[in-house]
């Protein structure tokens, strides 16, 4: 943000995510039982959303069976409790969390109740070669007036060098004209590059940035990553 000109200039990436939905067998099986009532946060392969989510790898590291089976009834932090799960089918989960094994239930109680369905989370949404899957650019920096709320001027930032290297210029960074300014015209010639998990290598010149002569953006540059 300049507070001078009353410019913020923002990063941004562009990434389409996808969700999907998958059946609950309605067995009574520890596995099954963890998919219906624990999946849709801690995910199929126990890997959570960190920090937010935590992982359960290797959970029996952290914290003791007991332990487990308390936070499983009563809840804890953003955990709901499960009060619904017996607790034959609580130590069953939580032997499948420490062993990775689905015993069979050695008692006869039905199993949980559960919606039909269960969410499996959010995924990238990428072409066959693993590139994002919508037109690029995929990166950009913008500079918008305050003032107005109109873009001064918008450029593709960043790009994948080996489909640059490949000719694919227009797949790898495609410039969008938002306004035809005057500074505008030294913006476009600027061509910062970066690979799939590292920073931009450059920044926009000084002259991208309006009365300033050196200011750089406030907030951290974002990776192109798959």
């Amino acid at each position: 943000m300049d507070a001078e000109t009353g410019i913020i200039y923002i990063n941004s990436n562009e990434m389409a995510w996808t969700g999907a939905l998958a059946p609950n067998t309605g067995e009574n099986s520890p596995r099954a039982i963890y998919m219906s009532q624990c999946s849709i946060c801690h995910g199929e392969t126990m890997t959570g959303s960190p920090p937010a989510m935590p992982s359960l790898i290797g959970v029996g590291e952290r914290v003791t069976p007991a332990q487990m089976a308390t936070t499983i009834k009563n809840g804890k932090g953003r955990m709901p409790g499960f009060p619904n799960l017996t607790e034959d089918q609580s130590y069953a989960v939580i032997s499948f969390l420490l062993s990775g094994e689905s015993k069979e239930l050695a008692s006869s109680a039905p199993p949980p109740a559960s919606m039909p369905y269960r969410f499996t989370g959010y995924h990238k949404f990428l072409d066959p070669e693993g590139y994002p899957a919508v037109a690029p650019p995929w990166g950009t920096l913008s500079a918008i007036n305050l003032n107005t709320g109109e873009y001064i001027w918008k450029i593709p930032l960043g790009e994948y060098p080996e489909l640059a290297s490949k000719g694919q210029k227009t797949r790898a960074r495609k410039i969008t004209a938002v306004r035809s300014l005057p500074q505008a015209v030294s913006c476009s010639s600027v061509q910062p590059t970066s690979t799939k998990n590292s920073t931009p290598s450059i920044n926009p010149p000084a002259s991208c940035f309006g009365k300033r002569p050196s200011p750089s953006p406030a907030m951290p540059l974002p990776p192109l990553t798959k």
